[in-house]
């Protein structure tokens, strides 16, 4: 803890989890991964940490909310209708559940990541 009520302070004391996506999702490229996690709610509903990805395509569907701020890389998501949208360092963007499409790395991303599961 931070000392102060209510706020957490990040560390640098997480661990790193490293996996490679599900084959039948993948692409191209290897979109292998790492994620650090800094903070889960005790219900694991709010999720938020740093995530990095090898360069590669994957077929993503979101079923959760999910802040993102590139802090390196560039890559693109490409929804089911063919539209598409470049991302660069700086950039920030929400995921809202119900995304289809591809989430292509053009080279090696890493990303803030804040994971949120809206409960009905």
């Amino acid at each position: 803890m931070s000392g102060l009520q209510n706020v957490v302070l990040y560390d640098g004391d997480a661990e790193t989890i490293s996996y490679s996506p599900n084959p039948e999702k993948l692409v191209e490229g290897s979109f292998a991964q790492t994620s650090t996690s800094f903070f889960s709610s005790p219900d694991k509903s709010i999720l938020t940490g740093i995530w990095t990805a090898e360069a590669g395509t994957l077929r993503v569907e979101y079923g959760r909310h999910e802040f993102c701020h590139l802090i390196a890389g560039r890559m693109e998501l490409e929804d089911e209708a063919g539209n598409c949208r470049s991302f660069a360092p700086g950039d920030s963007f929400m995921m809202l559940p119900g995304f289809r499409g591809l989430w292509r790395n053009i080279d090696r991303v890493e990303k803030y990541f804040v994971l949120i599961d809206v409960k009905p």
